[in-house]
C-alpha cells in the first residue's frame, strides 16, 4: 500500500503547492476510503508549516512532529483503523491551537486555521459520533480569530495576555471561561457570547451578582452587551 500519508523525500522546507496538488491529485484518484481525511492532512501540514516558517525553532519542531504523526497514521491505514486516525490529527489540532496564541499568528493565518476547523469538524461528523476536538480549545481559537480579525496584536494588550496565558495542562475551565466572557464583552464579540451563555449557564448568574443585575437567561449578547457597555 503506497504511504499516502506521508510526503515522500520531503525536505527542511515548506512544500511548495505544485507538489500538494500533485499529492492530492493522487489521493483523489485512488478513491479509497480515508480519502477525504488524507486530502484534509495534506492541506493542514502545508498551512501549519506555512505559518511557522518565520520562526525556525517552532518551524523545525513541527516539521518532525508532522513526519512523525504521518508515519504513524500510514500504519493506521494499513490496518484501516480511521477513528484513531482521526484521534490523532485532532489531537494535534488540540496542540496546534495552543502553538497559535503563543505565536501570535497574524488574521490572515488564524482564518485559514478556522476554515481548517470547520473542514475537519465535518470530516469528523462523517465518519463518527465522538467529537475528538477539545471544545474549549475550539471556541478559544474561534474568538482568537474573530479579536485579531477586528484588532491589531500588541503584545501586551489583554486579549493577548489572556490567550498567551492557557495552559491545557494547569487549566481552571469556569476561570477561563468567564475571564473569555469579558474579552467578547470588552471587543463587542455577541455571537460568540451567545455560544459561551448557551454552553455555560453559570456565567448569567455570575454577571447578575458581579453587577447586580437581573439578566434573563435568554437575553441575546447583543443586548447583554448595551447593558454593560460602561462597566466592561
Amino acid at each position: 500500500m503506497d504511504e499516502l500519508y506521508i510526503t515522500p523525500n520531503s525536505p527542511l522546507s515548506p512544500k511548495n503547492e505544485s507538489n500538494i496538488t500533485n499529492l492530492i491529485s493522487i489521493v483523489e484518484n485512488k478513491n479509497e476510503e480515508d480519502k477525504e481525511i488524507e486530502v484534509f492532512w495534506y492541506g493542514f501540514k502545508q498551512s501549519i508549516l506555512n505559518f511557522s516558517k518565520n520562526n525556525d525553532k517552532i518551524y523545525k519542531n513541527l516539521y518532525y512532529q508532522l513526519e512523525f504523526i504521518s508515519n504513524k497514521l500510514n500504519n493506521l491505514k494499513k490496518n484501516k483503523q480511521f477513528l484513531n486516525i482521526i484521534e490523532i490529527i485532532s489531537n494535534f489540532i488540540n496542540d496546534c491551537i495552543i502553538i497559535i496564541f503563543n505565536e501570535l499568528i497574524d488574521s490572515y493565518h488564524s482564518n485559514i486555521f478556522i476554515t481548517n476547523i470547520k473542514r475537519w469538524e465535518i470530516i469528523i461528523e462523517q465518519n463518527s459520533t465522538e467529537k475528538f476536538l477539545n471544545k474549549e480549545l475550539v471556541l478559544y481559537a474561534r474568538i482568537y480569530n474573530k479579536i485579531v480579525s477586528k484588532n491589531n496584536i500588541i503584545s501586551n494588550d489583554d486579549h493577548i495576555r489572556f490567550f498567551k496565558s492557557i495552559d491545557i495542562n494547569n487549566y481552571n475551565e469556569n476561570e477561563k471561561i468567564i475571564e473569555l466572557t469579558f474579552l467578547v464583552l470588552k471587543y463587542n464579540v455577541s455571537y460568540y457570547l451567545d455560544i459561551i451563555l448557551k454552553n455555560y449557564l453559570y456565567i448569567i448568574p455570575y454577571l447578575n451578582q458581579k453587577y447586580k443585575l437581573n439578566i434573563h437567561k435568554s437575553t441575546k449578547g447583543t443586548k447583554i452587551i448595551k447593558l454593560l457597555k460602561n462597566h466592561i
